[in-house]
């Protein structure tokens, strides 16, 4: 989980395909059975649903589209979704100024790092990890035909096996992904809520598209953590403000102050907060700049590096020409919904590898089961498509970058 994570977990059931909404769907429903059998203390809750709302009516009419033709072509996932468009349905969804809403089913709440803590620590109490940190791994090379070395400040590790979960820093250890996972910063608040949402908590996740000049790919995301835990507004996004886009950077040692204003300031702009509806949003901005005027206080506010796949789609397998070097990454900011069953899946190639088992069929029977979907294989053929892809440069980018980031 990129250390971003705000800990909004949700599968995307329109505008994809079938195969991955089906599997992202598997995702959540893994993720939601392991903490309720562990009995997992990571603040996790099954809300209401996922409220999308759109503050574009050219996305909202391209999404309509594709919710509705998710209910034609897959009525089993169909029901999963709801187009709002009535504007009392929208004020009971707290978006009273948005273009419309796609309402989903399914969506939740959750500390990813306590959850991340708790199976690091199961792990090493059952003697199944040995975790070494502050141990960075500088560069990878080949010893012999099954032999890899692993070089860190501390020494050299050998091994037949070696798996990657590196996401936006990737192609330091592989730099034949350079162009294909590509390290984009976001921003992440921790806001003080107002004292009407901390005593009538938010009942849906939200997700806010197409407020502020942000195109389809930069939505800003919301949560809000029990009372327990302060009941702070988990709000992440305001991409389109950071220098770039964040495309490209690979530090997280600062954070984005325009992004960081945008979030303390636009969220009043979207959600109705103390029962009043929220202003337009981008009515009191110039040319997206975020203007002075009242902001939420933030706890805390930071930035962490999610990898972005230059064909949207995670890779997760076999390094080509590696034997022995597995990949498990490029989940484009959506890896919640994808990392927990795409690491499964490539654990099982590696074990297959390890037992001395052709991997290859390992793979293919995992297609055949639905334990992955076709599209996230690491094929030659994919990565020489993938660096096909064209790229498109925004007035305000210094490079380029698919037309999707």
């Amino acid at each position: 989980m990129q250390v971003k994570n705000g800990g909004h977990c949700q599968p995307l059931f329109y505008g994809q395909s079938i195969d991955v909404v089906e599997y992202e769907l598997r995702n959540f429903q893994h993720i939601s059975a392991v903490i309720k059998e562990n009995h997992i203390d990571c603040e996790w809750k099954q809300m209401k649903g996922g409220c999308h709302a759109y503050y574009s009516q050219q996305y909202f009419e391209e999404v309509k589209e594709e919710a509705k033709s998710l209910k034609e072509e897959a009525p089993h996932l169909g029901h999963h979704v709801e187009i709002v468009e009535d504007r009392r349905e929208l004020a009971k969804l707290k978006v009273s100024n948005a273009s419309g809403a796609i309402l989903q089913s399914t969506g939740a709440r959750l500390s990813p790092y306590k959850l991340i803590s708790w199976i690091l620590e199961d792990l090493i109490q059952k003697s199944a990890l040995n975790l070494q940190t502050t141990t960075p791994v500088t560069s990878l090379s080949r010893l012999g035909a099954n032999t890899w070395a692993i070089h860190t400040p501390r020494g050299i590790v050998e091994t037949s096996q070696v798996l990657l979960a590196t996401n936006g820093y990737t192609s330091h250890l592989l730099p034949q992904f350079e162009q294909l996972i590509i390290p984009v910063r976001g921003e992440m608040s921790a806001l003080i809520a107002p004292q009407q949402i901390v005593e009538t908590p938010l009942e849906y996740t939200y997700s806010f598209i197409g407020a502020v000049n942000a195109d389809r790919s930069q939505d800003d995301y919301l949560v809000q953590r029990p009372a327990s835990s302060g009941s702070y507004l988990m709000f992440g996004g305001g991409r389109q403000l950071a220098q770039n886009r964040g495309v490209n950077v690979d530090s997280d040692e600062t954070i984005d102050e325009p992004s960081a204003k945008y979030l303390r300031t636009v969220l009043q702009e979207c959600l109705d907060i103390d029962g009043k509806p929220g202003r337009t949003p981008g009515a009191q901005r110039t040319n997206g700049n975020v203007k002075e005027g009242k902001e939420l206080k933030p706890k805390r506010d930071w930035t962490g590096i999610m990898g972005y796949s230059w064909d949207e789609r995670p890779w997760v397998g076999g390094v080509p020409g590696m034997e022995g070097v597995w990949l498990c990454a490029g989940y484009t900011g959506h890896g919640m919904p994808n990392a927990a069953l795409s690491s499964q899946h490539v654990t099982d190639l590696l074990m297959s590898s390890k037992q001395g088992k052709d991997w290859h069929t390992t793979e293919a029977e995992n297609v055949q089961a639905k334990a992955i979907p076709q599209s996230y294989l690491i094929t030659k053929e994919r990565l020489a498509k993938a660096r096909e892809i064209p790229s498109v440069k925004a007035p305000e980018q210094k490079e380029e970058v698919p037309a999707g980031l």
